[in-house]
């Protein structure tokens, strides 16, 4: 983690210095690392906004139709379901050990493959796949994240 931050203190540095110095912008971050910072988030903790603000916009509006739906269904307020939805991945997040086997960039679009370590005997998760579609919409936003568990 403190690599991480080092490598994300570093890059915000370079894009700082690049927008003093008069340049358009400064390189787009490759999606590996935006999804990476979103893992370290929800591990961290995050509110639902800032989860959202990871997703492209088709996503948060599925998300949101989503939300809406359970919460009719349900009888909940949305800000309760939202919550057990956050524990949830947080605890998900917390057994998960990723690491990135394949990204493959091709133009707005990317694809990440990260393997997923369970880390916690407790789960009933196995170890699996990760499997990332993202877009860059002003920079790079996740489309979907799915786990994959083999057999």
């Amino acid at each position: 983690m403190n690599i991480r931050k080092s490598a994300l203190t570093a890059a915000l540095a370079f894009a700082s210095v690049l927008a003093l110095a008069g340049c358009d912008a400064a390189p787009s971050e490759k999606p590996h690392v935006v999804y990476d910072r979103y893992y370290a988030l929800i591990i961290a903790g995050r509110t639902f906004d800032e989860d959202k603000s990871f997703y492209s916009k088709a996503r948060q509006a599925e998300v949101m139709a989503k939300v809406r739906d359970r919460t009719s269904k349900s009888g909940r307020p949305i800000k309760e379901l939202t919550d057990l939805y956050l524990k949830f991945t947080k605890r998900v997040a917390d057994c998960g050990e990723l690491t990135l086997l394949e990204e493959t960039i091709n133009g707005k679009r990317a694809s990440l493959v990260y393997s997923r370590k369970e880390t916690c005997a407790a789960t009933a998760q196995k170890d699996g796949r990760e499997l990332i579609e993202m877009i860059d919409e002003d920079g790079w936003k996740i489309i979907s994240n799915t786990t994959k568990v083999p057999g």
